[in-house]
């Protein structure tokens, strides 16, 4: 399975105690409120009541989602395989928010507001009904609701509520495989299989009704719940598992089908599975059929766990994606390797390092462009790349202003477009869409505590004209004031707002020095600048490869760059072990505070792109980083042996 790193954080949140309640066949409940520590977090005491087979459920908080919850819920807890299913209604959202939600969740700690669970929602926005849909916190005190899947019909549209006369929703938690899956049904008796999730949890889960206004006032929200039944027992599903690891052209992999039968007796169930084409297939368990590229297995499952497995070896195409189906609904989990490469590196030489690259982000692979679902984080407070605004009018009217953009490489491949389009951008044209003057795309992945970590990349930056018609020059603008496009880190990971906490420590390409190189240590403060110009001629709108190296530990402190597939460090320097703030730098950044001189806390892989005036892009064909290992490509080099430039 692919592997998701999530940083754990102290909240201020709290939740209201649960209490008893019986409340039909519920017997607690939990009002997850707001922060005591902020005066203007509003919340308001929700409740549950039961009378003649219907729950009504009323409730506020801001939102379900993100570190913490904020809502009322009305719950039971049971061990072992079980399915809640309701038929939910919204009577009131509060003037139809669009994020408002009501119902059914599966819940590790019902009264923690930042408990892992698992929920069936649907939205409030009843003047456009919108769609159902699962979300779900892979784990108790996780930082985030990870993301969320949307139901849709056979034909791809969203099922929705439109007569607002309810829609039929279940969920279930088979115990023995930790999966969760989400049912929906047009009558309560018939059901399809709409997205299922691997998180486990402890023994004794909640179940329960959840509704929040998402709105921070206190105002209550209501909606209604019949037909609810909470039964023993889960829906088959089945997960495919593909390893981890660099996969080449001729390596053998191993790839089980997780079959979970959660339902207490056999279930004769007819699982296909489709290999990408030019992929050999041998050794397949459990009496599977190979036929052309499609193996299909009719199996009496068990209950409990059936594995199945078979051997695949690569191919050389670039036709990575594995897909099936069972009884009809999709097989779920990995479709793609993890870190397989559809073409071969430009780089042959540059061997990951020891253990693997924790990270590797490249479109040819399916790698989406929104990179919140590859674990990144964005700044919002000017201009972070993801979620800009909607324009609100004029003949683009509906469109967001810059998503980021999958690209042709022209090499066959594709790559990921960030850009800003400079200013002016409050045209009429345009909707008068507002322009923060402190503006940049920041994009940042937590490496979790360590000291030492390398990163490699393939990127540019070259001329284009997007979609709106704006002309994006190549990188910088010749009169900017301070040399800040390129890859860089900033002094303080808890504020990217202000310019005195930006450095361009990292890698950039400088207005100051035109057509150039730098990679300096520390640049945005003079004295603590190790200036790093590359003085032959450097042309940023071709592909360039770079493996940076970065070392706090003690007695290690040190930064390197590598170019284009070279062994000898184009830049490299020992940082000064009695500055602080220089420690910082060298591309990937800390936490401020130290420990024995060590900068303490999590590492950050940082891109920071800045263009207070003018316009620019950056085009990354691939990303890879690894923490905990501070080697050279192919050969590892000590500090002590390398010469400054």
């Amino acid at each position: 399975m692919k592997r998701f790193f999530l940083l754990t954080i102290i909240m201020g949140m709290i939740a209201v105690p649960s209490f008893s309640q019986n409340v039909g066949i519920f017997d607690q409940t939990a009002d997850w409120g707001a922060d005591p520590n902020d005066a203007a977090d509003l919340h308001a005491e929700g409740s549950a009541s039961f009378e003649n087979g219907v729950y009504t459920v009323m409730g506020n908080g801001d939102d379900i989602w993100g570190n913490v919850d904020e809502g009322f819920y009305v719950y039971t807890e049971k061990s072992g395989s079980w399915s809640l299913k309701a038929k939910a209604q919204w009577i009131d959202s509060g003037a139809g928010d669009v994020w408002s939600k009501i119902g059914v969740m599966i819940r590790e700690i019902g009264d923690a507001n930042n408990s892992s669970n698992y929920m069936i929602r649907q939205r409030g926005n009843l003047g456009d009904p919108d769609e159902l849909s699962t979300q779900w916190r892979r784990q108790t005190g996780g930082e985030l609701s990870e993301s969320s899947a949307s139901f849709l019909d056979s034909s791809g549209n969203p099922i929705v509520d439109p007569d607002e006369q309810g829609v039929w929703m279940r969920i279930s938690r088979n115990a023995d495989t930790d999966v969760l899956a989400a049912e929906w049904s047009p009558d309560g008796n018939s059901w399809s299989l709409m997205d299922a999730i691997h998180i486990p949890m402890a023994d004794s889960v909640a179940y329960g009704l959840a509704i929040t206004s998402h709105f921070n006032d206190d105002v209550l929200v209501t909606g209604q719940f019949s037909g609810v039944e909470l039964t023993e027992g889960a829906p088959l599903t089945v997960f495919r598992d593909l390893p981890d690891g660099r996969v080449t052209a001729g390596d053998s992999i191993t790839v089980k089908l997780q079959v979970g039968n959660g339902t207490g007796s056999n279930k004769s169930t007819t699982i296909v599975e489709t290999v990408p084409s030019g992929w050999t297939v041998s050794n397949i368990s459990n009496g599977g059929a190979l036929s052309g590229d499609t193996i299909t297995w009719n199996l009496d499952a068990p209950n409990g766990l059936t594995d199945l497995t078979y051997t695949a070896v690569g191919a050389s195409s670039a036709d990575l994606n594995w897909s099936g189906t069972f009884d009809g609904s999709a097989t779920l989990g990995d479709t793609t390797p993890v870190y397989l490469r559809g073409r071969t590196p430009k780089v042959a030489s540059w061997n990951p390092p020891t253990g693997g690259w924790l990270y590797l982000f490249d479109p040819d692979l399916g790698s989406s462009p929104n990179m919140e679902l590859e674990g990144w984080s964005h700044n919002n407070g000017s201009d972070a790349y993801v979620f800009q605004p909607v324009i609100p009018a004029g003949p683009n009217q509906g469109k967001v202003w810059h998503d980021p953009g999958l690209i042709d490489d022209e090499e066959g491949g594709q790559a990921l477009l960030i850009y800003d389009p400079g200013d002016p951008r409050s045209m009429d044209q345009y909707g008068s869409i507002p322009d923060p003057g402190n503006r940049k795309i920041t994009m940042s992945y937590d490496l979790g505590p360590v000291t030492k970590a390398v990163a490699s990349f393939r990127v540019r930056s070259k001329a284009f004209t997007d979609e709106f018609g704006v002309d994006i020059p190549f990188g910088y603008s010749e009169n900017e004031g301070y040399n800040l496009l390129g890859l860089m880190i900033n002094r303080e990971m808890r504020d990217l707002t202000l310019i005195e906490e930006l450095t361009a420590s990292g890698l950039f390409f400088s207005p100051e020095f035109p057509d150039s190189l730098e990679f300096p240590t520390y640049s945005a403060y003079p004295g603590h600048a190790v200036p790093g110009q590359y003085e032959e001629p450097w042309d940023h709108t071709q592909w360039h490869e770079y493996w940076i190296r970065w070392n706090v530990t003690e007695g290690e402190k040190s930064t390197s760059l590598y170019v284009d597939g070279e062994l000898q460090a184009k830049f490299a320097f020992p940082m000064d072990p009695n500055d602080e703030i220089e420690q910082q730098g060298g591309f990937f950044n800390r936490v401020r505070e130290a420990e024995g001189g060590i900068p303490i806390g999590n590492a950050v892989f940082r891109i920071t792109f800045r263009q207070t005036g003018g316009a620019g892009n950056l085009q990354f064909d691939y990303i890879t980083f690894a923490p905990g290992v501070d080697e050279a490509p192919t050969a590892y080099v000590n500090v002590n042996d390398w010469a400054l430039y």
